[in-house]
């Protein structure tokens, strides 16, 4: 069969050196995933003072609100909206009545709102928690108001499991957890491996076969997350993970795609690069009656961008804070690429006749 060239999509392999990553912390708790940290910290906020509600951007992932729901907690969105020079814009009342307010930065690229609105919560003596996934390899990773801090590494190379935790303040007032959930990790561990098979030869029926197993395993997790450790093979990766190459790999692409993208008058990037970013994606704004066909084209040709976020059902949200989920669409410029893949983007993205 015919090899075909493939971007985007799971990862197979993990980025490894000899030395211990920079982004490694002996004092930081290191858990399944970054909903499993999320509930941990739910869980332990609740144990400090009274926890039942909590102010979240609109704009996220249904794995960021499900903890909250399911440990009783009640959810108040702030609008995260796309202002008029197509950047992001958040609509936060700071007078809100809350117990505890939610932020992030987004994709890589810092935004000096998300420092202001942490400021001003931490002053009035509300619990700020800021999921730091995007912003993980950011020089300047998290607020210095954040009360508890978490993030995923699964999102950015091809650890089984792995996400962060820290309390900033204090010590945790809830047991740890003591056990690693090693049906998921064999789960994911089949399914990269299947896919690592795929890009090496290339043969279509694998590819379907690693497709499935990886949303088996995300559906297992969904109902299994709560109370595990990072499993010990996904530890020890980690530790040693190549975060220079995931940088400046990531950092050089990013800027190629955004400068590419300025030929084009269909698509536009939301942020540009600064220095202290690094980008998990490119995400980029497209008219809402062009973004899936766009999305289909690039699948067609072998290009698999996600789209963030599915809306879901626990997304009880404004209309026009609805807007940006039919508009965005998230570019890869990982790790994985180069030069050479980077240009057979750019071809697709110039062929684009939608």
């Amino acid at each position: 069969m015919r090899r075909l060239k493939e971007l985007g999509s799971e990862f197979c392999d993990v980025e490894s050196t000899n030395n211990i990553n920079s982004s490694f912390d002996t004092h930081s708790i290191y858990m399944l995933s970054g909903r499993t940290a999320l509930d941990f910290i739910i869980r332990d906020a609740m144990a400090q003072k009274p926890f039942k509600n909590v102010y979240i951007p609109s704009y996220c992932c249904h794995t960021m609100i499900e903890p909250f729901l399911k440990n009783g907690v009640d959810v108040i969105f702030y609008d995260v909206l796309i202002n008029d020079n197509g950047g992001l814009k958040f609509d936060i009342d700071i007078n809100m009545e809350c117990d505890a307010i939610f932020v992030m930065q987004y994709f890589g690229y810092t935004d000096s709102q998300v420092e202001t609105v942490a400021e001003i919560f931490y002053n009035r003596g509300i619990t700020v928690i800021e999921d730091i996934t995007h912003s993980a390899f950011c020089k300047h990773t998290s607020s210095k108001y954040a009360d508890y801090v978490f993030g995923s590494y699964r999102k950015w190379t091809g650890l089984a499991s792995g996400a962060v935790v820290k309390k900033t303040r204090g010590n945790f007032l809830i047991d740890l957890p003591s056990k690693t959930n090693e049906k998921y990790f064999l789960m994911r561990r089949k399914a990269a491996l299947l896919k690592r098979e795929y890009v090496a030869k290339g043969f279509v029926d694998p590819k379907k076969t690693f497709l499935n197993d990886f949303e088996r395993a995300e559906e297992y997790l969904s109902d299994c997350y709560q109370n595990y450790l990072i499993d010990n093979e996904s530890f020890e990766n980690f530790k040693y993970l190549d975060t220079d190459k995931i940088i400046n790999q990531r950092r050089n692409n990013a800027l190629a795609i955004i400068d590419n993208l300025s030929n084009l008058n269909y698509i536009k990037p939301i942020f540009s690069l600064k220095e202290n970013d690094v980008p998990l994606f490119v995400p980029v704004l497209l008219d809402v009656d062009v973004r899936d066909d766009f999305n289909n084209y690039l699948k067609k040709n072998n290009i698999f961008c996600p789209t963030h976020w599915p809306l879901s059902k626990l997304h009880n949200i404004s209309l026009k804070s609805k807007a940006i989920y039919l508009r965005i669409l998230s570019l890869v410029c990982d790790q994985r690429y180069g030069e050479e893949e980077m240009r057979y983007l750019f071809n697709v993205l110039r062929d684009f006749k939608g």
